[in-house]
């Protein structure tokens, strides 16, 4: 895993796939890459559809990728 590029990793509470998003996550920090994870509390699989919290997901991964992008 450490060849791989920066890496931001959005999980939801209720997602029955959250452990392993975040064990990828772990893996990924163990490995040295650089990465980001965050678990949005509250919500299921797919929760991306809802508009008032994917535009809010949307915001905070734009913040974090501009940060990203602003360190080179």
């Amino acid at each position: 895993l450490s060849n791989l590029p920066q890496a931001i990793v959005v999980t939801a509470e209720f997602d029955p796939l959250r452990d392993q998003g975040e064990a990828y996550a772990k893996r990924l920090m163990e490995s040295g890459v650089s990465t980001l994870s965050f678990r949005v509390n509250g919500m299921v699989h797919a929760f991306i559809g809802s508009p008032i919290v994917s535009r809010l997901v949307t915001v905070m991964v734009g913040s974090a990728l501009k940060d990203i992008l602003t360190r080179g």
